[in-house]
């Protein structure tokens, strides 16, 4: 309760979720063996459980794809700066 009505400024991608509630049903680990199996790639999901609710005041995100491709981007924190797909750097 003494979380209600804070806003909390960090990086946070839809798929962290996952792992996120993983964490919450007791499992800390969000590889998926069967998938791995059958070539699909690794999850890119990290638990976000301490940063919502204080015990951590920084993200433990600090990147993520914007999309995939030759328009594609990476964004990277603290400086909100997005790189293509050679690394060089489009928007700061």
């Amino acid at each position: 309760e003494n979380r209600r009505g804070i806003s909390i400024n960090g990086m946070m991608h839809i798929a962290d979720w996952y792992a996120t509630f993983l964490h919450l049903a007791g499992d800390t680990d969000p590889f998926d063996k069967r998938a791995n199996k059958t070539g699909f790639p690794e999850v890119d999901s990290i638990n976000m459980w301490d940063f919502l609710t204080g015990k951590v005041n920084k993200s433990p995100r600090t990147q993520f794809v914007l999309s995939s491709g030759d328009s594609g981007g990476i964004l990277y924190q603290p400086n909100n700066t997005v790189a293509n797909s050679t690394g060089e750097s489009i928007y700061k």
